[in-house]
């Protein structure tokens, strides 16, 4: 995707982005734009329900209705930083690879756990913590 054009250069951005107090104030009305912005589904299990947010769409490229982090794309255009600054700052945060919007909002880890404990009735529980087996 092109840059937009008024817009912070990329130094700066992540120069902003790298105070704890900015990125904080970035993240959540990121988080908040989102959830506008996608759909909310909840996923019931025999052991955990949780709640997730989805674009709707197969996260490939070769999937025309995708759109790789459109409205990422556009909350920075909003909030005139650099959106390329603005992914490697969260990726590095929250030590994922983004493909997509849902990936920012969703807690994947958390919700893998939950998932395999509906599938197969093992609560992983806490890392460091023993498993239980039901």
């Amino acid at each position: 995707m092109a840059k937009p054009k008024n817009c912070r250069s990329y130094e700066f951005t992540g120069d902003i982005l790298d105070h704890d107090g900015e990125y904080k104030k970035f993240f959540r009305g990121l988080t908040e734009y989102l959830k506008g912005k996608l759909q909310r589904i909840e996923v019931k299990g025999s052991r955990h329900n949780y709640n997730q947010y989805t674009c709707g769409q197969l996260h490939d490229s070769r999937n025309p209705e995708w759109r790789k982090l459109e409205n990422l794309w556009k909350y920075c255009e909003k909030a005139e930083f650099d959106p390329y600054a603005a992914i490697d700052a969260i990726e590095e945060r929250i030590g994922v690879k983004l493909e997509c919007d849902c990936q920012i909002i969703n807690n994947d880890v958390e919700n893998r756990s939950k998932a395999l404990a509906n599938a197969f009735g093992a609560d992983l529980g806490k890392p460091g913590r023993d498993f239980d087996f039901f």
